[in-house]
């Protein structure tokens, strides 16, 4: 019965991240509350077991170093030197797939990510280009 339990949290808990209706934390953060609270999962095994702290770490570091990289003007110069060579948005968006290509080829692709968007941001506003299309 408790594997049922969970499963059924899981599901719905998914079905609501999906939905986009909600912020994705709020179900998350529901879910993991329930589970201890039906006793479904032990507070020792929450902490030390059911999260992977290593992977935390690393989305941690990778926020840091986009940070930085953010702040040091960098996706600014980038932009500027895409910009400067292309003047089409679909060109733009071609270099930008490609200066994302190599790094994901040795980082983690939230790294990449976490890298490129604010490229892509600055990018998107020279343009006068909306990022939502």
């Amino acid at each position: 019965m408790e594997k049922i339990a969970v499963l059924f949290i899981f599901v719905a808990c998914y079905a609501l991240a999906l939905s986009r209706r909600v912020k994705i934390a709020y179900p998350s953060l529901r879910a993991s509350a329930l589970l201890l609270l039906l006793g479904l999962l032990n507070p020792k095994d929450a902490i030390f077991e059911a999260i992977n702290w290593d992977v935390l770490g690393i989305y941690w570091g990778f926020i840091m170093v986009s940070i930085v990289f953010a702040r040091s003007r960098m996706p600014e110069l980038i932009a500027n030197k895409i910009l400067a060579a292309v003047r089409i948005e679909k060109h733009a968006i071609l270099w930008l797939c490609l200066g994302t290509a190599f790094p994901s080829a040795f980082m983690e692709n939230v790294g990449v990510v976490l890298m490129m968007a604010p490229i892509a941001t600055v990018v998107a506003k020279k343009l006068d280009s909306s990022l939502l299309h």
